[in-house]
């Protein structure tokens, strides 16, 4: 029984699911979580906010998935609400900010984060000097060339899945990796040269 189980493909576990079987989930956790948390780890910069998004991405399959369409593939679905829900979060914090701080405050803390390139506390820590220059010049990355980057390198996903994750054309994904990827060189061969 536990073969025939890790046989389903992810359509007909959430298939199965949606028909009350929800202990299924488990497989697709198995399958895609260790890329999702990863996922959530670079887009959040914190272990404690990529736990809280990791977390609440896979209620939000439970509670959306009458909207899932069995036709197309779940791994996109499922980073997509990933990403709908970090995006989510962060205008919400962002409405905040503008409101407790003021507008000019908050664009002029924003504008000296990008310059310094945001490091996550967990390469910090870590020691390890390469991931921290790699996450350093990932942060300084604007979304639009980070995201797919992340998706594509990070998640192992097809050109096409990152498309419609983004929901780009991918052509448009194929020319932004292509840019970051560029762009994440020169930033990566700027800090080396600071470097005493």
């Amino acid at each position: 029984y536990g073969v025939g189980r890790k046989m389903l493909s992810d359509q007909e576990i959430m298939l199965r699911c949606r028909q009350g079987q929800s202990g299924l989930l488990d497989l697709l956790i198995d399958r895609h979580g260790a890329d999702l948390y990863t996922f959530c780890l670079r887009l959040c910069g914190s272990r404690a906010d990529a736990d809280d998004l990791f977390q609440d991405s896979w209620l939000a399959v439970l509670r959306h998935i009458a909207r899932y369409d069995a036709q197309k593939p779940f791994r996109p679905w499922l980073f997509t609400i990933s990403l709908n829900l970090r995006r989510d979060r962060f205008r919400r914090a962002r409405r905040w900010i503008r409101a407790l701080a003021g507008h000019q405050a908050e664009s002029g803390r924003a504008e000296k984060l990008r310059a310094k390139g945001s490091l996550s506390p967990e390469a910090a820590a870590s020691g390890d000097e390469d991931k921290v220059r790699l996450d350093a010049a990932l942060g300084r990355l604007a979304e639009s060339q980070r995201l797919p980057l992340l998706l594509h390198y990070y998640c192992g996903m097809p050109l096409a899945q990152v498309a419609d994750v983004l929901g780009l054309a991918p052509g448009t994904v194929k020319s932004r990796l292509s840019r970051a990827r560029e762009q994440l060189r020169r930033y990566l061969q700027e800090e080396s040269h600071e470097r005493p």
